[in-house]
């Protein structure tokens, strides 16, 4: 067979000998437009290095411009293996001339030629055994070739190289017809003597009818038929291949630059060759689409996919391949490479000529690598040459906005350096949103960052779910890169540069603002939406319980799901990569939700303008509701603009950017979640409904009589029982959320008809309505108020803060009187001073209090209920009189009944009870604790009926008079107030 091959070979040369003529010489400079940073002034950017190091010095005599790279050992020693390449891409077919200044000595013996040292593209090279300009001429028909400089049992001690240059020296067909013939070669050889499958003899027999022609055609015709061929080639070998195949998985998250994306990957088999990851624009990519073996070491391996489009959907996928060409692929991920930036730089050139070549190279590459990673807009880094700037002796600085500094410390002359100083220009250290953020902070001006996209960025790079990003006022880390130190600039560096850019524009995603220009969020692909799809809006916030949908007018509402109109329910959401913004379309009216006139509404679009176009904003947590899980987003147009959803519409308002904001952000669903989510909620609401009964049964049991004279009582009862009676017999039938919250809806307007015709029989047994409120006991968190609370043994605490606590009630209560009760109490200070003042003083600092609508009441100092022990947990002591001093402790005081406070209400229309704690005073030590919110009706009868108050002046009493509060416990020393005394209830002035 290969004799067969090898005559065909003379005898196609032969005829292609004729063709040689027909050359068209028309050399043509292609560097720039091919070879990615070809004179190394921005250092190693576009190459990859194994093993050189970047100069500025005069040594090499061939060294062009500021930088050349070079590998140097002792005289007498060799060089080792190195090489620095590049993958160029996108390649016109033809021949192409490869020139670079180059370099192999032994220093001591340079009349000696030295061997082991090349300069190559593609399967062509020329060594290297002097020091002068070097060529290779090649030919390119697929598109690409990999140029670089590499040692191979090298002679010399000391190597260089600089300044590529590559010439286009025009189609030459005998040139491509040679490449051709190498390809079909290839193809025979691995078919053999065995059938070649349709498509690969197709392809074989297309490339031989070229070679045989004696026309000249158009390169791309070369190059199409030769791809056909080198695709078809590898297809065969993979149908035909044998063995297991190898198990891979894709790891989900693939951070995505504007050229540049990076993976993670397991592959496990015998025999693997080969692993990587794949990439094409169509939905099913494989290894007969783009393919890249390149990896980083950073707590194992980061694939790197390279040269891709910017603003450009993509799919990727890992991939592994055995020795019997078995390919095992991974889970396809899409991703969206990042429209290009805009970032410009400028060096003042004001240092001796090292001290500039240092700088500006280092200058350059950060240039590179925010052009290849990063699409901040607006940023200027404006870099000056500047003794003594920075901390000791010198280091640098620089202001938000990009102008830096730089000192003569030439530790500090690198590119970790810059890209650490660059962070201050673009917003880490230098603005609210990272030194002053409660939503982005955990301690607000320091500590973990909280933004979803900085630490999934982290934790890709970590290789580790544990991972977070952290940082004080001024610096970050993990990749911070704070301080000469933590770069030791070698090719290890890379993948620090790039993580370096890719989390600090990951924090411009999540909120960082980079630019003054820009002055909000950077857009990004952050949900990965699927073309076509049909998506249902979910507010994540509970109270709204509907969908997203449009009235006939196109205003858009929430609305219980309605499965005849189930396309008004439903939405397209397309993502533009140009721009990185999100639009969304209705399915039932294909009209797109548009910002108009202040509003968000639908309208009729053909072609989409800035204001069909909305930015998405992840939460920094996912949510669970019902049986589904996910991340709700933000959808806005800046900090203006947001969709808010109330309880059955939505409004246009400012941006919330709180993690308590959750009727602003969305949930989209996809059929299947919604299906699995309502299932649940059915579930879900049809557990509230039952416990709603069992509540609203109690309050029937409560004793109780008409609030009028001619008040049928056994009517009213009989009404309320009859819906309770109705829905216990129908609920089984309910299949959808609306029709539960419908039954629940239904039995509180029976209860608030109820109690708005009855008051209980006694005022010693109100009605008690806490399961009116939501989680009142605080037995996980403090979900349902107005604000979080540190939670800890099932009570709530603040410490040395003002507060605010609240919630409002869902229903509108009747007329009449309410009791809120609440066990709590305040240390104003430490427990020692406060010891003082209360029990030697009768002094009392507290400040804060409980409310009811409009009355308020002062909780207790934390020594009014002291005791004559510990109950648990840590405490504090005077006198031999025990307070609790943490939550534990005061938990245990809780559940023996202590603290307890009182404050009461009369309404005189049916209302909403606003109800709560809150202070606002506090200074240093001030702790305030409390549990178990509790609330009652007494309806028609007046507070005092409830409490009926007797004055007694403080002086008429004596030493013998026992004072006990409303719950009956004994005070030792009463301050202002109400109190039990001898059974009646006085107030002490």
């Amino acid at each position: 067979m290969k004799r067969i091959a090898f005559i065909l070979l003379l005898i196609v040369n032969s005829q292609l000998s004729i063709l040689n003529g027909l050359s068209a010489q028309n050399d043509v400079d292609v560097t720039n437009q091919y070879i990615d940073n070809p004179d190394f002034e921005a250092r190693f950017a576009g190459w990859e290095n194994n093993g050189m190091t970047y100069q500025t010095n005069k040594g090499f005599k061939r060294q062009s411009g500021m930088v050349y790279m070079e590998k140097w050992v002792s005289s007498g020693s060799k060089v080792s293996n190195v090489s620095m390449k590049q993958t160029l891409e996108g390649m016109e077919p033809g021949t192409y001339t490869l020139t670079a200044s180059c370099q192999n000595i032994q220093q001591g013996k340079t009349e000696t030629k030295q061997t082991g040292a090349f300069l190559y593209a593609g399967d062509e090279q020329v060594e290297v055994n002097d020091s002068t300009d070097y060529s290779v001429t090649f030919t390119v028909l697929t598109g690409s070739v990999e140029i670089g400089f590499k040692t191979s049992s090298c002679t010399g001690n000391w190597v260089c190289i600089d300044n590529f240059r590559l010439v286009h020296e025009g189609l030459n067909p005998y040139n491509l017809c040679v490449e051709l013939q190498k390809l079909i070669t290839e193809a025979e050889g691995v078919v053999g003597d065995g059938a070649t499958g349709p498509a690969l003899q197709t392809a074989i027999d297309n490339a031989k009818e070229l070679v045989a022609d004696k026309v000249a055609y158009p390169g791309s015709h070369y190059q199409e038929i030769a791809l056909a061929l080198s695709r078809a080639t590898l297809n065969y070998r993979i149908s035909n291949a044998t063995g297991a195949t190898p198990k891979v998985t894709t790891t989900g998250f693939v951070p995505t630059g504007v050229t540049i994306a990076l993976g993670r990957l397991t592959a496990t088999g015998t025999g693997i060759k080969e692993r990587g990851f794949c990439w094409s624009t169509e939905p099913e990519p494989t290894v007969l689409d783009n393919r890249s073996t390149r990896y980083f070491s950073n707590n194992g391996n980061i694939y790197c996919m390279e040269r891709m489009q910017p603003a450009t959907i993509y799919y990727v996928r890992a991939y592994a391949m055995t020795n019997n060409w078995q390919v095992g692929y991974g889970d396809v991920v899409k991703i969206a490479t990042l429209p290009k930036g805009n970032v410009t730089t400028v060096y003042d050139y004001a240092g001796d000529d090292q001290t500039n070549y240092r700088i500006a190279s280092a200058v350059n590459e950060v240039q590179w690598l925010y052009d290849h990673l990063a699409n901040i807009r607006g940023f200027n880094l404006n870099v000056h040459y500047s003794p003594g700037a920075g901390a000791g002796d010198g280091t640098a600085d620089c202001s938000y906005g990009g102008w830096m500094r730089v000192s003569q410390n030439t530790a500090y002359q690198q590119t970790g350096t810059i890209l650490h100083e660059t962070n201050h220009g673009v917003g880490v250290g230098t603005t609210d949103e990272w030194y002053n953020n409660a939503n982005l902070r955990s301690e607000t001006t320091r500590g973990l960052w909280l933004g979803p996209r900085g630490n999934q960025m982290v934790k890709f790079l970590e290789n580790s779910e544990s991972a977070t990003l952290n940082g004080d006022a001024t610096h970050m880390w993990p990749y911070g890169i704070n301080g000469a130190h933590e770069d030791a600039y070698n090719p290890e560096s890379t993948i620090l540069y790039y993580a370096n850019v890719l989390v600090t524009h990951a924090l411009h995603q999540d909120g960082l603002i980079c630019s003054w220009d820009v002055g909000f969020a950077t857009p990004a692909y952050v949900f990965p939406q699927i073309d076509n799809q049909k998506y249902f809006i979910k507010s994540e916030d509970g109270n709204s319980t509907g969908y997203l949908t449009v009235s006939n007018t196109g205003a858009l509402r929430i609305s219980a799901y309605n499965a005849e109109e189930s396309d008004k329910f439903a939405w397209y959401i397309s993502y533009d990569p140009f721009t990185s913004y999100y639009s969304f379309q209705n399915a039932g009216t294909g009209k797109y939700i548009s910002y108009t006139s202040s509003t968000l509404k639908t309208v009729e679009k053909a072609n989409l303008t800035n204001l069909e176009k909305f930015h998405l904003l992840p939460a920094r947590a996912s949510v669970s509701m019902g049986g589904y899980t996910g991340t709700g987003y933000w959808i806005t147009k800046g900090s203006n603009v947001a969709l808010q959803a109330g309880s059955s519409n939505t409004t246009c308002t400012a941006l919330n950017f709180a993690n308590s904001a959750t009727n602003q952000r969305w949930l989209f669903m996809n059929e299947d979640d919604m299906t699995a989510y309502n299932k649940e909620l059915v579930n879900v609401e049809l557990t509230k409904l039952n416990t709603l009964l069992s509540y609203v049964r109690n309050t029937m049991n409560t004793p109780h009589k008409g609030k009028r004279e001619d008040t049928n009582v056994d009517e009213v009862d009989a009404k309320l029982q009859a819906v309770i009676d109705g829905i216990e017999a129908e609920k089984s039938t309910y299949g959808t959320p609306g029709e539960v919250s419908s039954a629940i809806s239904s039995v509180e307007s029976a209860l608030t008809t109820f109690l708005g015709s009855v008051t209980p029989a006694s005022v010693a047994q109100p009605f008690d309505l806490t399961f009116l409120l939501v989680n009142p006991g605080f037995d996980s968190n403090s979900d349902g108020w107005s604000t979080a609370a540190s939670n800890s043994n099932s009570c709530c605490e603040f410490f040395e803060t003002t507060f605010d606590f609240y919630q409002t009630t869902s229903l509108k209560l009747p007329i009449g009187t309410y009791e809120l009760r609440v066990q709590a109490f305040q240390r104003p200070g430490t427990a020692s001073a406060t010891a003082t003042e209360y029990l030697t003083n009768g002094t009392d600092n507290v400040k804060a209090q409980i409310y009811l609508k409009t009355k308020f009441q002062k909780i207790k100092n934390i020594w009014a209920d002291a005791q004559n022990k510990a109950l648990g947990g840590t405490t504090s002591n005077s006198n031999g009189k025990y307070v609790p001093n943490n939550m534990l402790a005061a938990s245990k005081w809780f559940a023996a009944g202590w603290y307890d406070n009182s404050v009461m209400t009369t309404t005189t229309t049916a209302a909403t009870m606003k109800l709560g704690i809150r202070s606002t005073t506090s200074d240093a030590s001030y702790w305030t604790c409390f549990d178990n919110f509790r609330l009652y009706f007494y309806g028609s009868y007046s507070m005092d009926d409830v409490t009926p108050v007797d004055g007694i002046e403080a002086e008429t009493s004596d030493e013998n008079t026992r004072y006990f509060d409303l719950s009956g416990r004994r005070i030792s020393k009463p301050t202002k107030g109400l109190y039990i005394v001898n059974g009646k209830k006085v107030f002490l002035r």
